[in-house]
Protein backbone atom coordinates (compact mmCIF):
# COMPACT_ATOMS: atom_id res chain seq x y z
CA UNK A 1 0.00 0.00 0.00
CA UNK A 2 2.53 2.67 0.98
CA UNK A 3 4.14 1.81 -2.75
CA UNK A 4 0.67 3.06 -4.17
CA UNK A 5 1.06 6.64 -5.75
CA UNK A 6 -1.57 9.07 -4.47
CA UNK A 7 -4.11 9.04 -7.47
CA UNK A 8 -3.81 4.60 -6.79
CA UNK A 9 -4.75 5.41 -2.96
CA UNK A 10 -7.41 8.51 -3.83
CA UNK A 11 -8.76 5.59 -6.17
CA UNK A 12 -9.08 2.72 -3.67
CA UNK A 13 -11.01 5.32 -1.35
CA UNK A 14 -13.26 6.47 -3.31
CA UNK A 15 -14.15 3.37 -4.35
CA UNK A 16 -14.56 1.88 -0.86
CA UNK A 17 -16.62 4.70 0.00
CA UNK A 18 -18.74 3.80 -2.77
CA UNK A 19 -19.19 0.42 -1.91
CA UNK A 20 -20.52 1.74 1.62
CA UNK A 21 -22.86 4.01 -0.04
CA UNK A 22 -24.17 1.53 -2.34
CA UNK A 23 -24.57 -0.77 0.84
CA UNK A 24 -26.50 2.04 2.89
CA UNK A 25 -29.18 2.27 0.36
CA UNK A 26 -29.75 -1.21 -0.45
CA UNK A 27 -30.25 -1.66 3.72
CA UNK A 28 -32.34 1.55 3.24
CA UNK A 29 -34.45 0.26 0.80
CA UNK A 30 -35.13 -3.52 2.54
CA UNK A 31 -38.43 -3.04 4.48
CA UNK A 32 -38.15 -2.80 7.99
CA UNK A 33 -40.41 -5.66 8.97
CA UNK A 34 -37.99 -8.46 7.39
CA UNK A 35 -36.64 -11.15 9.25
CA UNK A 36 -33.44 -9.97 9.32
CA UNK A 37 -33.61 -7.40 12.48
CA UNK A 38 -31.14 -8.19 15.40
CA UNK A 39 -34.73 -8.08 17.54
CA UNK A 40 -35.91 -10.62 15.09
CA UNK A 41 -33.19 -13.09 16.30
CA UNK A 42 -33.18 -12.64 19.04
CA UNK A 43 -36.71 -13.59 19.60
CA UNK A 44 -36.50 -16.59 17.75
CA UNK A 45 -33.36 -17.87 19.68
CA UNK A 46 -35.13 -16.81 22.80
CA UNK A 47 -38.26 -19.03 22.43
CA UNK A 48 -36.25 -22.35 20.59
CA UNK A 49 -37.95 -21.50 16.87
CA UNK A 50 -35.12 -20.63 14.92
CA UNK A 51 -34.03 -22.84 12.50
CA UNK A 52 -30.39 -24.26 11.96
CA UNK A 53 -29.94 -22.08 8.51
CA UNK A 54 -31.20 -19.33 10.31
CA UNK A 55 -28.41 -19.93 13.08
CA UNK A 56 -26.06 -19.40 9.62
CA UNK A 57 -27.82 -16.49 8.45
CA UNK A 58 -26.96 -14.80 12.05
CA UNK A 59 -23.77 -15.96 12.56
CA UNK A 60 -22.89 -14.41 8.63
CA UNK A 61 -24.56 -11.16 9.74
CA UNK A 62 -22.41 -11.18 13.12
CA UNK A 63 -19.83 -10.66 10.64
CA UNK A 64 -20.77 -8.67 8.03
CA UNK A 65 -23.27 -6.42 8.87
CA UNK A 66 -22.09 -3.00 10.21
CA UNK A 67 -21.27 -2.42 13.93
CA UNK A 68 -24.33 -0.70 14.67
CA UNK A 69 -26.42 -3.94 14.08
CA UNK A 70 -24.08 -5.88 15.85
CA UNK A 71 -24.39 -3.53 18.67
CA UNK A 72 -28.34 -3.61 18.60
CA UNK A 73 -28.10 -7.16 19.02
CA UNK A 74 -25.99 -7.33 21.85
CA UNK A 75 -28.19 -4.56 23.47
CA UNK A 76 -31.50 -6.43 22.59
CA UNK A 77 -29.67 -9.54 25.07
CA UNK A 78 -28.58 -11.44 21.62
CA UNK A 79 -25.25 -12.74 24.08
CA UNK A 80 -27.19 -13.84 26.47
CA UNK A 81 -30.00 -15.69 24.43
CA UNK A 82 -27.32 -17.22 22.57
CA UNK A 83 -25.99 -18.69 26.04
CA UNK A 84 -29.09 -19.99 27.57
CA UNK A 85 -29.85 -21.75 24.54
CA UNK A 86 -26.50 -23.20 24.68
CA UNK A 87 -26.76 -23.67 28.46
CA UNK A 88 -30.30 -25.77 27.85
CA UNK A 89 -28.44 -27.78 25.01
CA UNK A 90 -25.70 -28.52 27.10
CA UNK A 91 -27.91 -29.83 30.14
CA UNK A 92 -29.12 -32.89 28.10
CA UNK A 93 -27.91 -36.13 28.41
CA UNK A 94 -29.04 -37.65 25.02
CA UNK A 95 -27.79 -35.29 22.38
CA UNK A 96 -28.51 -35.97 18.82
CA UNK A 97 -26.65 -35.05 15.21
CA UNK A 98 -29.10 -32.01 15.25
CA UNK A 99 -28.46 -30.97 18.56
CA UNK A 100 -24.45 -31.18 17.96
CA UNK A 101 -25.09 -28.95 14.75
CA UNK A 102 -27.17 -25.96 16.66
CA UNK A 103 -24.29 -26.18 19.68
CA UNK A 104 -21.37 -25.67 17.00
CA UNK A 105 -24.05 -23.07 15.40
CA UNK A 106 -24.43 -21.48 18.48
CA UNK A 107 -20.71 -21.13 19.27
CA UNK A 108 -19.53 -19.57 16.39
CA UNK A 109 -21.90 -16.85 16.87
CA UNK A 110 -20.70 -16.45 20.62
CA UNK A 111 -17.07 -16.34 19.16
CA UNK A 112 -18.38 -13.56 16.23
CA UNK A 113 -19.53 -11.77 19.09
CA UNK A 114 -16.85 -11.65 21.94
CA UNK A 115 -14.65 -11.22 18.68
CA UNK A 116 -15.53 -7.77 18.35
CA UNK A 117 -14.09 -5.23 21.07
CA UNK A 118 -18.01 -4.37 22.18
CA UNK A 119 -19.66 -8.05 22.35
CA UNK A 120 -16.19 -8.76 24.59
CA UNK A 121 -16.88 -5.55 26.73
CA UNK A 122 -20.62 -6.77 26.81
CA UNK A 123 -19.49 -10.23 27.81
CA UNK A 124 -17.14 -8.90 30.67
CA UNK A 125 -19.84 -6.54 31.96
CA UNK A 126 -22.61 -9.60 32.31
CA UNK A 127 -19.33 -11.87 34.09
CA UNK A 128 -21.70 -12.67 36.83
CA UNK A 129 -24.62 -13.50 34.71
CA UNK A 130 -22.70 -15.40 32.07
CA UNK A 131 -21.56 -18.12 34.90
CA UNK A 132 -25.25 -17.98 36.53
CA UNK A 133 -26.20 -19.20 32.63
CA UNK A 134 -23.99 -21.18 32.13
CA UNK A 135 -24.31 -23.46 35.35
CA UNK A 136 -20.66 -22.59 36.96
Amino acid sequence: MFQYDISKKWTLIYQDALTEFNNEQRRAKQPRDNNTTPQWYVRKIMDNSISQKRLGDLWVCLRTEPINWVLDFIESQGLIALLTVLSQINQKEYKTEGFLDREYDLVKCIKALVNLKDGADHALQTNKTVPAILGS
